[in-house]
């Protein structure tokens, strides 16, 4: 049967509401949740049986508490069981106005959430989606590996707020966010876990937003970046590619120079607006295979280094100033430009492919085929 509350541990408040007739603790705690708006934390409930001649006299009580002070050890009489409610969410609250791409600390509030900053996390969702929905890639911090396993403890815990840091770069439409948490009494890793707060997300969205999100290397492609088609005039872009090997890395900037992979012309922003179609800027690029990256010490890096991801930043004004470039997303919300290898890149090794099974009639000859990548040289012999 399902219990509530404990016998070993009593939690002690300010008593402001007596309820008699509950019909048990599980009852008496119900009771508490609807005192939530009154005040109530916490809940003591009494069932005890008098023996009075020869009936019976039940005494069962409810106490509401306005604290939730636990400590531990056996009632002080027999027959109670004391609980706290909780976690109860009822919303969310940022110390500074969220902005586009920058870190700032959002608190989710309740009661009953836990007081120490272990276990809890917390994820951001398209707004009009549930918690079982995957973060959008548009959101850089916290990090999450799948839809219900994400990382990052709170900043700072208490029983009524547990804070987090946040950080997005929503492309144009994609700037409001449902916020999900997970209490962490047990490990955050499936969809039932998260609980949706109450209340939006808005984070201001990108001012521009690149298309496509991926090309192939030393291929041509058309990149455009579309905004505000009253200032194209003056936009210009770069690309720095991301460094390290996780998706996630912070080590490209807008602050950092263009990479060298891509063709640009004055250095740091590839500049040469082509044409304007409505509100897209349109640059055709060639990806190089002449301008290998060149690392430290001055030796050339591989042929195939412009493979990887790029931060694509774009600037509207006084483009001169690399200060004026701001990280923008993937019309579809990528927070990065991928660059993959082309088919060339990867041919299959040469050999005959594994795990090969062929049948046949004893006495009766049988032709097979064998399966695997040859490069047309074999003379039939052996």
């Amino acid at each position: 049967p399902t219990t509530c509350g404990r016998t070993t541990n009593h939690y002690y408040g300010e008593v402001f509401r007596e309820l008699p007739g509950a019909a048990s603790a599980c009852a008496c705690e119900q009771l508490c949740l609807e005192h939530y708006a009154a005040g109530c934390r916490s809940w003591v409930y009494l069932d005890l049986v008098d023996a009075e001649g020869e009936a019976d006299h039940t005494h069962q009580m409810c106490y509401l508490q306005t604290g939730a002070e636990m400590r531990t050890g056996s009632h002080p009489v027999a027959g109670f069981v004391s609980g706290a409610i909780g976690p109860v969410l009822t919303g969310f609250s940022t110390v500074t106005t969220p902005a586009y791409n920058t870190v700032f600390s959002l608190s989710v509030l309740g009661a009953g959430l836990p007081a120490s900053a272990n276990n809890q996390r917390v994820k951001l969702v398209p707004a009009a989606g549930g918690c079982d929905a995957a973060q959008p890639r548009s959101v850089a911090e916290p990090e999450c590996a799948t839809a219900s396993i994400c990382s990052g403890t709170p900043t700072a815990a208490t029983s009524s707020a547990n804070t987090f840091t946040v950080r997005a770069a929503p492309a144009d439409g994609a700037g409001s966010f449902g916020v999900c948490y997970c209490a962490g009494t047990e490990a955050c890793a499936e969809a039932w876990q998260w609980t949706r707060v109450p209340g939006v997300l808005a984070v201001p969205e990108a001012p521009f937003c690149f298309a496509p999100r991926e090309a192939v290397r030393s291929s041509g492609f058309d990149f455009e970046l579309a905004g505000d088609a009253a200032t194209n005039s003056n936009w210009r872009v770069k690309f720095v590619q991301v460094g390290g090997a996780s998706r996630f890395s912070k080590t490209a900037t807008c602050a950092s120079a263009a990479s060298a992979e891509i063709r640009s012309t004055g250095g740091g922003a590839i500049t040469g607006r082509s044409y304007v179609r409505g509100d897209r800027a349109i640059w055709p690029l060639q990806l190089s295979t002449t301008l290998p990256t060149v690392a430290a010490g001055g030796a050339a890096a591989d042929s195939d280094s412009e493979v990887g991801m790029y931060v694509v930043c774009a600037c509207a004004a006084d483009c001169g100033d690399a200060a004026n470039f701001a990280q923008v997303p993937s019309c579809t919300g990528d927070r990065f430009f991928h660059i993959t290898y082309s088919a060339a890149d990867l041919p299959a090794p040469l050999g005959i492919s594994r795990g090969g099974r062929w049948t046949g009639r004893a006495g009766k000859d049988v032709e097979i085929a064998v399966a695997g990548t040859f490069d047309g040289t074999y003379d039939g012999a052996g």
